[in-house]
C-alpha cells in the first residue's frame, strides 16, 4: 500500500509539472516572437563581445583600409604565436612586409626551422581575420586591401581514393589558381616546387610563378630552389626575402629582411645537429660546385649587409659638420649685437636720469639759499655740476667700451688671395681666394661662400693661434656633453618635447648633422607627437624611422641640414 501511494504520489507530481509548464507556455505564447528575437540579438552582442575580448587579448587594431591594391604590413604577429609566448614569458619577433602593383609576390627563402612558413601563415591569417570582420595585431600603421579570392598551398593533400600523389594534388592546385586568379586574389604557397624531382619541380615552379606574375596576383612563397631566387631577382613584379641566420651560432634570428634571398645553411645545420664528419664531407663532394659556391655567396653577403648597417649608422653622424657650424655661429653673432645694443640702451638711459637727477638736486640747493650766500652757492654747485659731468663722462666712456669695435673700412683692410680671414664676431677662420666687386670667396674648408669685404678681418699669426686654440677647446666641451641618442621613454609629453628641443640646440652648435630620440613603440602617440614638433624646424632636414633590427619605430631618426 505504501508502495501504491507512493507512486500515485509521484504520478501527482508529474501531472503538476506538466500543468505549470503548461500555463507557463499558455502565458508566454503571446511574446514568442520577442523571445526569438532577443535570443538573436543575445547571440549578436555575444560575438562581440568575443570579438573584444580576443581584440584586447592580441593587442589588436583595425589597420588602414585602401581600395588600391596593397599590403602594407608593419610589426605583425601571429596570433597563437603571440599567445603562446606570451604565456610562456617569451618575445614574439614581428614581421613587416610590403606588397603593391610594382612589387606583387614575395619569394621567401633561408634555413629550415627558420620561420618562412609562418611568416606565409601570419599574413595570410591576418588576412583572413581582417576580412571576417576581427581587429588583428599589427601596428595601426599597417595598410590592407580586400580581396576577393585567397588561395592557399599548404601541406601534404595526397589521396589514396582520387589517386592523387602529394606532387599530384600541389599541381590540382595550381591548375585551379591559374584559372580563378587576377589582380583582386592574394595567394600562398609553402615549399613551392617540391613532391617530384628537384630538376624538374624546379622549372615547373618557375614557369607558375611566372604565369602568376602575370596575372597581377599578390602571394607570398616560400621555396629553397636557387633557379627561383635567381628568378625573381630579374622579374619584374617579384622581390626575395630571407630568414635572417646568425652564422657565428648557426641559429635562426626569426626576422624577415627584404632585397635579397637566403642560404638553405642545409650542411651547417647537419653539422650542428650531429651528423658524422665523414657524412657531412660526402655530402660537400657531391654538391656542384656552382650551388656550393652559390649557397655561400649568399651567406656572405647576409654577413656583410649587417657590417655594413653598422657602419653606416656611426658615418652618418659625421655628415654636414661645417655647414651647422657656420649657421650657429650666424645666429650666436645676431643674438649678441640684440643683447649688446639692448645694454647699451639700458646704460645710457640710467646714465640720462643720473644726470637729471643731479642736475634736480642742484636747482633744489640754489633755492635753499638766501640771496646773501648765493655767490657761494652758485660757486659750490657749478663745482657739484662740474664733478657731475665728470662721472657722467665716465659712465659714457664705459658704456661705449661695451658697443663694438669700429671696423676698418676696405681700403685698411688690405685684403688680398691668400690672406686668413674671419667673419666679425665669430671663430671661423677661412682662406681668400679671389676678390670682385668688393666681395671675396672665402673657403673655409669644406665650404666656400660669397662675403662682403666689410665682413671680413684680416687675422696675424697671434690671432690665428688664438683662434684655433678657442676652436678646439669649444669643440672638446661640446661633445664632451653631448650623447647622440636621447632616450625619452618615461617622460610626460611636455618633458619629451623640452628635451628634444635641447637636443637640436646641442646638436647643432656640436654640427652633428643625425641624432636618434628613443621613444618606444607604446600607442605611437609620444613618437607622434615628437614629429610633429620636428617638422616644425627649418633646421630638420628628415624624419624617418629606425630599420626594423635596430628598433623599428620605436627610434626615430633626425637629420639636420
Amino acid at each position: 500500500e505504501l508502495s501504491n501511494e507512493l507512486f500515485e504520489l509521484r504520478q501527482q507530481e508529474k501531472r503538476e509539472i506538466y500543468r505549470i509548464l503548461k500555463q507557463l507556455t499558455a502565458d508566454l505564447h503571446p511574446y514568442a516572437t520577442n523571445f526569438l528575437l532577443y535570443r538573436q540579438i543575445i547571440g549578436l552582442f555575444d560575438f562581440i563581445r568575443a570579438k573584444a575580448k580576443v581584440a584586447i587579448l592580441l593587442k589588436a587594431v583595425k589597420p588602414e583600409l585602401s581600395e588600391n591594391q596593397t599590403l602594407d604590413v608593419q610589426k605583425a604577429y601571429h596570433p597563437l604565436l603571440y599567445l603562446v609566448n606570451r604565456q610562456n614569458n617569451k618575445d614574439t619577433i614581428p614581421l613587416s612586409l610590403k606588397l603593391n602593383a610594382q612589387e606583387r609576390i614575395l619569394l621567401v627563402s633561408g634555413p629550415n626551422a627558420g620561420g618562412k612558413s609562418v611568416v606565409l601563415k601570419t599574413i595570410g591569417l591576418l588576412q583572413v581575420m581582417l576580412q571576417s570582420g576581427l581587429l588583428i595585431p599589427v601596428w595601426p600603421d599597417s595598410v590592407f586591401c580586400i580581396f576577393n579570392r585567397i588561395y592557399v598551398e599548404l601541406g601534404d593533400e595526397q589521396s589514396i581514393e582520387n589517386e592523387l600523389s602529394t606532387y599530384s594534388s600541389r599541381l590540382t592546385h595550381m591548375k585551379y589558381f591559374l584559372t580563378k586568379a587576377d589582380d583582386r586574389t592574394l595567394f600562398f604557397i609553402d615549399e613551392f616546387g617540391t613532391g617530384t624531382d628537384p630538376k624538374f619541380g624546379a622549372a615547373i615552379a618557375e614557369a607558375l610563378l611566372e604565369e602568376l606574375n602575370k596575372r597581377k596576383s599578390l602571394g607570398v612563397v616560400n621555396t629553397h630552389y636557387s633557379n627561383l631566387k635567381i628568378f625573381a631577382s630579374k622579374t619584374e613584379g617579384i622581390i626575395n626575402g630571407a630568414m635572417a641566420f646568425d652564422t657565428t651560432n648557426f641559429a635562426p634570428l626569426y626576422q624577415l629582411t627584404i632585397g635579397q634571398p637566403g642560404a638553405s645553411y642545409a650542411i651547417e645545420i647537419a653539422r650542428k645537429i650531429g651528423l658524422p664528419a665523414k657524412v657531412i664531407k660526402s655530402a660537400q663532394d657531391k654538391l656542384e660546385g656552382k650551388i656550393q659556391d652559390y649557397d655561400a655567396l649568399l651567406s656572405g653577403l647576409e654577413t656583410d649587409k649587417l657590417l655594413i648597417n653598422t657602419k653606416q649608422e656611426r658615418i652618418s653622424k659625421d655628415e654636414a659638420h661645417l655647414q651647422t657650424l657656420i649657421n650657429t655661429y650666424q645666429n650666436l653673432k645676431d643674438d649678441l649685437e640684440r643683447k649688446k645694443k639692448d645694454i647699451l640702451k639700458e646704460v645710457k638711459l640710467k646714465a640720462t636720469e643720473q644726470v637729471q637727477k643731479q642736475r634736480r638736486e642742484i636747482e633744489e640747493l640754489a633755492k635753499q639759499f638766501n640771496k646773501q650766500v648765493v655767490a657761494n652757492q652758485i660757486e659750490k654747485a657749478e663745482q657739484i655740476r662740474i664733478e657731475s659731468a665728470a662721472k657722467a663722462a665716465i659712465l659714457i666712456d664705459e658704456v661705449n667700451k661695451i658697443k663694438l669695435e669700429a671696423r676698418p673700412s676696405v681700403d685698411e683692410l688690405e685684403l688680398q688671395p691668400g690672406r686668413k680671414v674671419r667673419i666679425f664676431d665669430t671663430h671661423q677662420i677661412g682662406s681668400i681666394e679671389s676678390i670682385r666687386n668688393n666681395k671675396a670667396v672665402v673657403d673655409f674648408g669644406s665650404l666656400r661662400t660669397v662675403v662682403a669685404l666689410s665682413e671680413l678681418e684680416p687675422l696675424t699669426d697671434k690671432q690665428l693661434k688664438k683662434e684655433l686654440v678657442l676652436e678646439h677647446t669649444s669643440s672638446n666641451t661640446l661633445e664632451q656633453n653631448y650623447a647622440t641618442t636621447l632616450d625619452v621613454r618615461g617622460m610626460r609629453a611636455d618633458e619629451a618635447m623640452d628635451a628634444v628641443e635641447r637636443q637640436i640646440d646641442k646638436a647643432i652648435m656640436m654640427g652633428v648633422h643625425q641624432f636618434n630620440v628613443l621613444h618606444g613603440t607604446g600607442s605611437g602617440i609620444l613618437r607622434k607627437r615628437i614629429r610633429e614638433l620636428l617638422r616644425k624646424y627649418s633646421y630638420v632636414s628628415d624624419i624617418q624611422s629606425a630599420a626594423q633590427e635596430h628598433g623599428g619605430d620605436g627610434i626615430t631618426i633626425v637629420s639636420l641640414k
